[in-house]
């Protein structure tokens, strides 16, 4: 899994293979496959997340 970081405007839409997006916090880790509990962990033990 690759993940990257950048600054965004606009709305973001779904498309392609991808049907949905969600913007998950911690709490929400149950939702996630292993891989992207995995990133999350990493993002907030980096302090990447708001």
């Amino acid at each position: 899994m690759a993940c990257f970081t950048a600054a965004y405007q606009g709305d973001m839409l779904p498309a392609g293979e991808v049907d949905e997006y969600r913007y998950v916090a911690p709490a929400d880790r149950d939702l996630l496959a292993p891989a992207a509990q995995a990133a999350l962990d990493m993002a907030a033990a980096h302090g990447l997340l708001s």
